[in-house]
């Protein structure tokens, strides 16, 4: 079994896994402190992290490690790094990643791109410095969440579940996934450059037992940082609620359906915050439940007959979407509406799906515009 961060590998053989399994029901050792020569003015103690002499190539490490970097057959040495003397971290304590390499870090996959933003928190943090600390977890209570926890592999570029017999010793950001990353850049030229100083990441750790706590606070504080997208939020109630609608509305998204088109398919209607902060929460969001039905029937009708890359546009697009929907909305017999669109969308011959996918509106004309125009083809082929 092979599982790799976005650092450094971590390769774990069947008779590993037992063995660290075996060693955490040991216990767990008072955790080293934070480097005294952080720039945060919170509580501080004397680091007990071993400064980086040489570090061989190729240890096997974890979260923030570094295996070293070879110029001319010498390992490179930074004295503003340190290695994480390996005891679990505890409450009260301000820590600096910088003096904290090798701890073990996961993150949740169902997080924003804080990777997409790495390059912009690298930039602020090293011109005025991280305004507060970042926040970690135990991984424990993150997966009893129901959150997915992944380590990042860099020669594939793919993500990788940590497997549940290895999540103890493993800490979760909870608040700064950003800034982690934009710090994991600063770490990398300091990994090459041994003059090099990263700017300081103080976090602190607080011990949450309670998964509904943590999901609460998690969520909490995305929307305090930065507004997440209606998209994310639904994506945190498939993991934590198992919701079978934001299920498969989740699932259209990944397959390329526009946020309003799969929203339609999926509850009737586009929906509104207050409906997607219900659905994050696990609470029921008003819908019309025939109307939705007839929708993902029709869904199922669609993708049958818009098949390929080209006709992509046409099916995944908000047009398509609500002009079915306002066709259910204003029918008084929806079966009847649904055999119509049955048998007229699934006589479109070649040149009548070419004419839709070459649909387009014109530009500033808010008469003609592309939706416009594809509502009067769906219903020139819906009347014919």
């Amino acid at each position: 079994m092979k599982i790799e961060n976005n650092e450094t590998s971590v390769i774990v053989t069947e008779q590993k896994v037992a063995k660290e399994v075996e060693s955490d029901n040991i216990g767990i050792k008072p955790q080293g402190s934070a480097t005294p020569d952080s720039n945060v003015s919170a509580k501080e103690a004397d680091t007990r992290g071993v400064p980086i002499t040489s570090v061989p190539i190729g240890d096997i490490s974890s979260g923030t490690a570094s295996s070293g970097t070879v110029l001319s057959g010498t390992a490179l040495k930074n004295p503003y790094l340190a290695m994480w003397d390996g005891t679990a971290l505890v409450e009260g304590v301000l820590y600096n990643r910088n003096k904290m390499l090798g701890l073990k870090e996961c993150y949740i996959k169902e997080n924003r791109d804080s990777l997409g933003r790495a390059v912009k928190w690298q930039r602020r943090c090293r011109s005025v410095g991280m305004a507060q600390p970042a926040k970690y977890v135990g991984a424990r209570v993150v997966k009893a969440a129901g959150y997915t926890l992944v380590i990042d592999n860099p020669k594939t570029g793919n993500s990788e579940e940590v497997p549940d017999a290895l999540l103890d010793p493993y800490y979760v950001v909870m608040d700064g996934n950003g800034r982690r990353e934009g710090h994991n850049l600063d770490l990398e030229e300091a990994k090459k450059d041994p003059t090099y100083k990263p700017f300081d990441f103080p976090f602190f750790y607080e011990d949450i037992r309670d998964p509904k706590l943590f999901q609460q606070q998690f969520v909490s504080i995305n929307f305090d940082v930065e507004k997440p997208s209606n998209a994310q939020l639904i994506s945190y109630a498939v993991t934590v609620y198992n919701d079978p609608s934001a299920k498969l509305y989740n699932e259209l998204q990944k397959e390329g359906f526009v946020v309003k088109a799969a929203a339609h398919y999926v509850y009737g209607k586009e929906l509104s915050r207050e409906d997607v902060t219900k659905i994050n929460k696990g609470q029921a969001v008003s819908v019309d439940t025939d109307l939705v039905s007839y929708m993902q029937k029709a869904l199922e009708l669609y993708q049958g007959i818009f098949v390929g890359n080209a006709s992509a546009r046409v099916l995944k697009g908000v047009p398509l979407a609500r002009w079915t929907c306002n066709k259910f909305r204003q029918a008084e017999d929806k079966d009847e509406v649904l055999l119509q669109i049955s048998r007229a969308f699934s006589a479109i011959d070649p040149k009548g799906i070419a004419e839709l996918q070459d649909a387009r509106g014109v530009r500033g004309d808010k008469t003609m515009t592309t939706e416009i125009v594809l509502c009067t083809l769906f219903d020139k082929i819906f009347y014919s």
